[in-house]
């Protein structure tokens, strides 16, 4: 498990953790609650960006992988997951909610077997709109801040049905129900919630939709291989060129 991040008092309507874990790392709380589910479970933390660290670093969080799952808000860094398992051929699952949470999408990528990774479906595909900007300007105090909303209810619609992704993806080869569910033709899900209504392609509340896109896109830095070789520290400056 990787994230630098604490548990801060806004995680807790959303997160595994609870008031008694505030200001601890994220990892160290989670690995714990893991451990007494599972006292035989084998759990290795990095309460950093392994991204600034020493490539050795980096090296050693990608070794030996069957699955990783990126579920970063923070774009960049999915991006460099992606390079990072597509040039290493480590399968990869992709998951994150739009705003307010009113939906979400689940991609995953095989590299050899997909048509599209990551940075395809970001540079390639229609993003949905921001519903607005909130303006800080203004705000006097703690009350004049607004936060994002978003039901932990609509959040695990997405983690739930990307927790059924990584099963299957982990038993894709084999003969079972589950592996059945991965299709590479069919590897992006655009999950809806409750006020997806006329959000983005959803036509309706709880509309899933599993879109064949045609791919790759052409500029694709990632899976075109235009930047075979370079490090995903150095791919961001790559990728601009390229675009």
């Amino acid at each position: 498990m990787i994230d630098p991040d604490t548990v801060a008092i806004e995680n807790i309507s959303r997160h595994e953790c609870d008031l008694y874990d505030l200001e601890r790392l994220k990892v160290k709380a989670v690995k714990e609650k893991i451990l007494r589910i599972n006292p035989l479970a084998k759990i290795d933390i990095f309460p950093f960006d392994v991204f600034q660290k020493d490539i050795s670093v980096m090296e050693k969080v990608f070794q030996n992988v069957d699955l990783v799952i990126a579920t970063t808000d923070r774009n960049a860094i999915q991006l460099k997951v992606n390079y990072e398992c597509f040039n290493r051929k480590i399968p990869a699952l992709f998951a994150g909610c739009y705003e307010e949470a009113r939906g979400g999408e689940v991609l995953f990528v095989l590299p050899g077997e997909t048509k599209i990774c990551l940075e395809c479906l970001r540079s390639g595909v229609k993003q949905p709109e921001r519903l607005g900007e909130i303006d800080y300007s203004n705000a006097l105090g703690p009350e004049d801040y607004r936060g994002e909303p978003g039901l932990n209810a609509a959040i695990n619609l997405v983690t739930d049905v990307t927790q059924q992704y990584a099963i299957a993806l982990l038993l894709r080869k084999e003969k079972c129900e589950m592996a059945k569910l991965i299709d590479p033709e069919k590897n992006l899900l655009l999950v809806g919630g409750a006020l997806g209504d006329g959000y983005y392609f959803f036509k309706r509340s709880f509309h899933f939709i599993n879109p064949v896109i045609k791919g790759p896109w052409k500029g694709c830095g990632t899976c075109q291989n235009e930047c075979v070789g370079i490090s995903a520290n150095k791919i961001d400056s790559k990728m601009q060129q390229i675009r």
